[in-house]
């Protein structure tokens, strides 16, 4: 379980800190496919898949705590 969070973390940090351009490109291919012009506005607007990406980061960090706090109880 803590494994699966810190990689649920890691990808909660590319997406958050756009590296390689990861909320970019998902914003890109979104309008795209929705036929929606690349100023137009959507939810799916970078800030907003970045504040996604914040959110994995949490729910990473609350699976890797919980995967090493649930088998330290059960000593």
């Amino acid at each position: 379980m803590s494994v699966s969070g810190v990689f649920v973390f890691m990808f909660g940090l590319h997406v958050f800190r756009d590296l390689n351009g990861t909320a970019s490109t998902w914003s890109k291919i979104y309008k795209e496919s929705h036929g929606i012009r690349p100023e137009g506005f959507t939810f799916a607007d970078v800030p907003t898949i970045k504040g996604m990406g914040f959110m994995y980061m949490l729910m990473g960090g609350g699976l890797a705590a919980m995967g090493i706090a649930l088998p330290a109880s059960q000593l």
